[in-house]
């Protein structure tokens, strides 16, 4: 478990949900155990916690030969996964995530690449369809993005393609969330506005607590099941070992609240 500075993301503008009760779920590695079902996949570096200046934190590690039906892709796409946890899906709900990454140096990571090519390290699952992700936070050409794929993806300025590590439908609405700081961690938080209404739909992004950009016009959500929170390293290419450390993940509902939401 560690302080740190926050990248927020904030899914948002529209309807809030009625009253009710927050639910929160939380871990931070400190008993060296995982959530859930603990790492999906056989992979040949294990999933493990590190203890670092004696902090626990997770580290994902996809190599070249982690790819096919134990890992839940085609080759030579590779993956690295834990599930953290899941909250029901209603529409006009407050939802808040938040997870700290870092992709470490090789002297961090020795003898494995670091994550800074066509990776996905983080996403929100809602299933119930052909297609599943909703959102994901990963990194492309030495630079780390969200990325929403909810069809239809509006037309704006943050419209990009990403290829191998979408797969059908590979244009996205995107935010650029700046270089990746190799050995630095940062804190990714995520506010949403549960909607399958593009009208509803909107992602503001901030990094380190500062505004990065806003995704507007487009649903937050596929369908009213639940959303599924994963921390990953999923390789596009598969041609290089990726890794990333993990920390304080959680997932929070939250009561209804005022038109104007500030995220501090």
């Amino acid at each position: 478990m560690r302080v740190l500075r926050s990248i927020t993301f904030v899914l948002a503008l529209g309807l809030w949900g009625g009253l009710a009760e927050a639910t929160t779920i939380s871990w931070d590695f400190e008993q060296s155990t995982w959530p859930q079902f603990g790492p999906c996949c056989p992979n040949a570096i294990p999933t493990v916690i590190v203890t670092e200046n004696g902090n626990h934190f997770s580290r994902l590690t996809a190599s070249t030969t982690d790819c096919g039906p134990s890992y839940f892709t085609t080759c030579p796409r590779t993956r690295a996964e834990v599930v953290i946890g899941n909250l029901t899906s209603v529409e006009g709900a407050t939802r808040v995530y938040s997870i700290d990454i870092r992709f470490p140096s090789p002297a961090q990571a020795p003898a494995q690449a670091p994550s800074g090519h066509d990776s996905l390290v983080w996403q929100m699952v809602n299933p119930g369809g052909p297609e599943l992700r909703t959102s994901w936070i990963g990194s492309q050409n030495g630079r780390v993005y969200l990325g929403n794929p909810i069809q239809p993806v509006p037309h704006t300025q943050y419209e990009v393609n990403l290829g191998n590590i979408q797969g059908p439908f590979a244009t996205v609405q995107a935010i650029d969330l700046g270089p990746i700081d190799l050995g630095v961690w940062h804190t990714y938080k995520i506010v949403m506005i549960e909607s399958t209404n593009p009208a509803v739909g909107r992602l503001m992004a901030y990094r380190d607590g500062v505004l990065i950009g806003t995704l507007a016009n487009q649903a937050t959500i596929r369908n009213l099941t639940y959303t599924e929170i994963y921390i990953d390293v999923v390789e596009a290419q598969g041609n290089m070992t990726g890794v990333a450390d993990f920390d304080n993940a959680s997932l929070a509902t939250v009561p209804g609240a005022p038109m104007n939401l500030r995220v501090q």
